[in-house]
């Protein structure tokens, strides 16, 4: 699988989450600082990739966002919400074709971001094994 094709499918992947409003490849602060976002958002931001004999593992760094409320009363859901929608998107990942296997630790991170509205986020790293169709011969 190439690096476009691993791109590719990280993105179908996404867009066939059903709790995924929005998916970006771009960095989360710039994804979310607008006016017209569409939240829950998902971004999978390619870290570096390691290139081995039968299998390229891709690091990337995932972030969800969701947007609180004026009291923050939505908190405890919108953290809630967002670990469970990463875990079905990396369900629905690991399950696509030429996927050999996805790493996550599961220990999400939180950040807050004042943008033009106020979100929580999580964080985590996520390694990526495809099949290498580079060195095949």
């Amino acid at each position: 699988m190439t690096t476009y094709q691993t791109l590719q499918t990280v993105k179908d992947a996404a867009e066939e989450t059903p709790s995924v409003n929005r998916y970006s490849d771009r960095d989360i602060y710039q994804t979310i600082n607008k006016n017209d976002v569409n939240y829950p958002v998902l971004c999978m931001a390619l870290q570096s990739m390691t290139v081995r004999e039968n299998y390229i593992t891709y690091t990337f760094q995932l972030y969800a966002a969701e947007r609180l409320t004026n009291g923050e009363e939505n908190r405890p859901y919108a953290l809630a919400h967002l670990m469970d929608m990463a875990e079905e998107f990396l369900h629905t990942l690991s399950n696509k074709e030429g996927i050999v296997e996805v790493e996550f630790d599961r220990q999400y991170n939180q950040a807050e971001y004042q943008t033009m509205d106020l979100c929580v986020c999580i964080y985590g790293i996520i390694n990526v094994n495809v099949e290498n169709d580079y060195f095949v011969c």
